[in-house]
């Protein structure tokens, strides 16, 4: 996202796209939107994220971290639908 989220409820799909199609967003300028957002759903897949990046996060807030991600997930799954 182009500003933190202070909580999940700042996870919505309007802030999701703005990033995604930010001349800002980091990575391969060459990369359509529609890849770009491929590349972001395998990254926040549950499968992926849940092996890879939740046992970092702190025990008080995985849940939290958890509803998020899902979110996300969500969110970029609607882009593709677009």
């Amino acid at each position: 996202m182009l500003k933190r989220p202070n909580s999940v409820e700042e996870l919505t799909t309007l802030a999701i796209t703005e990033y995604i199609l930010s001349p800002l967003y980091p990575g391969d300028k060459t990369k359509s939107a529609k890849d770009r957002v491929k590349e972001q759903i395998r990254r926040w897949h549950p499968d992926r994220f849940d092996t890879q990046m939740l046992p970092r996060v702190v025990e008080t807030q995985k849940e939290k971290v958890k509803e998020g991600a899902g979110l996300v997930t969500r969110g970029l799954s609607g882009l593709l639908t677009r």
